[in-house]
């Protein structure tokens, strides 16, 4: 029965109102309005979407450009972590330097002073930015999976764009703490040898971030690359050749030293402070057979050689490249495997 009344009224209510003025009304009214503004927003995002098919991709070597800028800009954002770094290695070097104010001479013990204070600048500068670059990948990599998964950018350019941003700052220490520390012992004052000093402490810093990238990646968590990386340094620590002489490694370890980048900047070094040096004071003569009187017998003594300084160059150059080539499949095979 209601049906029916409903049906009635309908039918009145045909006869009362024309479609047409019906259809006019319902054109001006807010309803008309708010549907045709729902057609258009359609209509705009289907433009949109179909523009997505024509989007071009920026080159690979622009993404790198803007990762290294993005990696700059968190430096500059937070200043203060950069600038503590730099204030404890110069905290560092000031006291080590005043340890030695004044014992550098040239004499027996002054050989002891030069050769000890040659291998702090190797260690200090191998250890701090290893593990640096090491606490670095595993605290940004949640946010490198993130932008990963959209496609804002490829493992290789987030890698390398790393390497870029943590280098230069590591320099940056690397050369302050040098030159500081250098001046303070007085070591040689000439241009050559502080040349040569400052050249390899940079390869040396180099090999130490490459080679922190290469165990930060290569493990799954912090605390296991620090178990497969301690053998590694005291291999590399006792084969520099300030613990032991190197002829006298047996035949089956005397292949170590040649893959221990301490050994390489540690002979430069040495060489760079007595390359060319003519008289060192034997206190007593009748010891003179025993004393060490100029550089050349210095460096014959520590097992190294004036003319090694272009081959050491280039095993840390190819030290570098492999720590880095190695790393970066390791972050590879590890963004593969969890991802």
């Amino acid at each position: 029965e209601r049906y029916t009344d409903e049906k009635q009224s309908t039918s009145k209510l045909k006869r009362k109102i024309p479609v047409r003025k019906l259809a006019a009304s319902f054109e001006a009214s807010k309803y008309y309005s708010g549907i045709e503004d729902t057609i258009h927003l359609y209509e705009q995002e289907n433009q949109l979407n179909s523009s997505d098919f024509n989007y071009k991709e920026p080159f690979w070597i622009v993404k790198l450009f803007w990762l290294i800028v993005r990696g700059i800009l968190e430096l500059f954002r937070n200043p203060n972590v950069q600038w503590i770094r730099i204030g404890q290695k110069l905290l560092i070097a000031w006291t080590a330097g005043v340890c030695y104010i004044g014992t550098i001479e040239l004499d027996q013990k002054g050989v002891q002073d030069v050769q000890g204070l040659l291998f702090l600048l190797v260690t200090e500068n191998v250890f701090a930015p290893m593990y640096a670059v090491m606490a670095v990948f595993p605290k940004e990599y949640p946010q490198f999976v993130r932008e990963y998964r959209n496609g804002a950018y490829s493992p290789s350019a987030y890698f390398l764009s790393k390497m870029f941003v943590i280098g230069p700052g590591a320099i940056l220490e690397a050369f302050l703490f040098t030159t500081l520390l250098y001046v303070l012992a007085g070591l040689r004052y000439e241009l050559e040898p502080y040349l040569i000093t400052t050249a390899f402490t940079f390869l040396c810093i180099n090999v130490a971030t490459s080679c922190g990238a290469l165990f930060a990646n290569a493990f799954s968590s912090i605390p296991v690359a620090m178990m497969y990386l301690l053998p590694v340094e005291y291999v590399s620590m006792v084969t520099s050749g300030i613990f032991m002489k190197l002829s006298s490694l047996p035949w089956m370890t005397s292949w170590l030293q040649y893959v221990s980048w301490f050994m390489y900047t540690y002979e430069s070094m040495c060489v760079a402070q007595w390359r060319g040096v003519e008289n060192i004071t034997c206190p007593i003569e009748e010891l003179r057979a025993t004393c060490l009187l100029n550089g050349e017998e210095v460096l014959e003594h520590y097992d190294f050689s004036a003319n090694h300084l272009i081959r050491n160059a280039v095993a840390l150059l190819i030290f570098c490249a492999l720590f880095q080539i190695v790393g970066f499949y390791c972050f590879v095979r590890k963004v593969k495997r969890e991802l």
